[in-house]
């Protein structure tokens, strides 16, 4: 399979000078990124369907930066898909018709706290406004949403304002925001990885609209499939939403589930059915991040994976079309 080395641009992004105890690794421009083909199932390439889900293509992503990495959440907007690291490391690439090019790195240009921790930049998810291009992240340590204004290559410019998430009940540090996406009526909608609740499943919150203008938010659980975690979540262009969710062992699996937000309800509990499995003999890794694209008449699903910067682990951008009869 051939690979292909990405150009990198260093994206406006603000890549700031470190200084301060235990600094956070930052993205430098001149690195070498490179994609690699890889296949659904490497024993049998004719294997393309997974439920609901044709394999369109699939890449792992290295780079001669070690900070590269770490991918927890994306969105796709323009044509273009941006990925956020659990570091606050930035990556955009053109990626309409599944040709990888125009790589951008970066750092978010602002967030909480000095930034020169890693803890203080744990972005685990990001939400897009499609017509504005407005970004918005939410740090799971720090439990807050921060707003950027759309900077130079679809990614995040100026910080525009930030908002305190006050869940139900206390969540643990490490146990705050894990998914988050803008629904096409402008409100938002997020999951927890922490706040168990007594049925067994998980805090989740749903904003009437922009959180950062101070909206309090309806609480409502969510309960993954057993051993599962919820890591992103998108919306289909017919209002439901899918569901990533990935299993905390060795070997890490994921699967993907589908939901309709119409039904969530305050106290409630969404519910939610599972169509497809990343699991062996499919190619299998952390997968922490999802979106949904369109090109022409075609539903695109994005999938990519979290390395945690661990050699055994690697990034992964594989890519579906979505059978739009599916139910």
């Amino acid at each position: 399979m051939r690979r292909f080395v990405l150009s990198i641009l260093l994206m406006a992004f603000g890549t700031g000078g470190n200084s301060g105890e235990a600094p956070r690794p930052l993205l430098h421009a001149g690195a070498r990124i490179t994609a690699t083909p890889v296949r659904l199932d490497p024993a049998d390439p004719r294997r393309t369907r997974i439920g609901p889900l044709t394999f369109l293509g699939g890449w792992q992503l290295t780079s001669t930066d070690r900070a590269f990495g770490g991918w927890s959440a994306m969105i796709g907007r323009a044509g273009r898909l941006l990925l956020v690291s659990d570091g606050g490391g930035v990556f955009g690439l053109a990626a309409a018709g599944g040709r990888l090019a125009d790589a951008r790195v970066g750092d978010l240009p602002a967030g909480p706290g000095s930034g020169y921790l890693k803890a203080e930049r744990d972005s685990e998810a990001m939400a897009v406004d499609p017509a504005t291009g407005t970004i918005w992240v939410a740090f799971e340590q720090q439990h807050g949403i921060w707003r950027y204004a759309p900077g130079p290559g679809g990614g995040p410019g100026q910080a525009t304002g930030m908002v305190p998430i006050r869940p139900r009940r206390p969540w643990p540090e490490n146990g705050g925001v894990e998914a988050m996406t803008r629904l096409a009526d402008g409100r938002f909608l997020l999951f927890a990885e922490g706040g168990l609740t007594q049925s067994g499943g998980r805090d989740a919150l749903l904003y009437p609209g922009d959180p950062v203008t101070g909206v309090p938010p309806l609480g409502f659980s969510y309960r993954p499939a057993p051993g599962h975690r919820v890591t992103d979540v998108a919306q289909l262009p017919d209002g439901r939403i899918l569901i990533l969710e990935r299993r905390v062992s060795w070997p890490m699996t994921a699967l993907i589930a589908i939901a309709d937000p119409a039904t969530i309800r305050a106290g409630g509990t969404l519910r939610s059915r599972v169509i497809a499995r990343l699991a062996p003999p499919l190619i299998s890794d952390n997968y922490e991040a999802l979106a949904i694209t369109r090109e022409g008449d075609s539903t695109i699903l994005w999938v990519a994976s979290d390395d945690n910067h661990l050699p055994v682990q690697r990034s992964l951008l594989l890519r579906f079309r979505w059978d739009a009869g599916a139910r």
